[in-house]
Formats: structure tokens, sequence, C-alpha cells
């Protein structure tokens, strides 16, 4: 279950839009905060918080057959 997950999710995220993944991954994968992933893209950061709720939502609804129930809907 853990093996189809990590699958599941690492083709989710390859799926998101450029930017999305860009501004997702610095947060989530090299731990920067908002504002310094906004300084090095060179965007605001209302538009990086815009970016991971866009990547969030998309990863929720891509992986939602392997999320508990209840989850899904947040």
């Amino acid at each position: 279950a853990h093996a189809a997950l990590a699958a599941a999710a690492a083709a989710a995220i390859a799926a998101l839009p450029p930017r999305t993944r860009e501004v997702f991954a610095m947060s989530r994968g090299e731990g920067r905060t908002y504002a310094e992933i906004a300084a090095a893209l060179g965007i605001t950061v209302k538009a990086v918080e815009a970016n991971m709720a866009r990547a969030l939502r998309l990863l929720r609804e891509r992986l939602a057959d392997h999320l508990p129930p209840g989850r899904a809907e947040r």
C-alpha cells in the first residue's frame, strides 16, 4: 500500500503545473519559507500561497483514492 501511495504521489506531483510544482518542491522538499520562495522566484508571497493552495488541492484530488475517507474533502 505504501509503495502504491508513493508512486501515486510522485506521479501527482510530476503532473502539477510547472510553477506550482516548483513552489511545492521548494516548500515541502527544501523546507523554505514562503518569503524565501517568493524572493528566489521573483514573485509575491501571495503568489506562493496561491500556488501552494493549488498544489495541495490538486494533490488531494489526484490522491483521493489513496487517502482515508474524509481526508480528501478538506
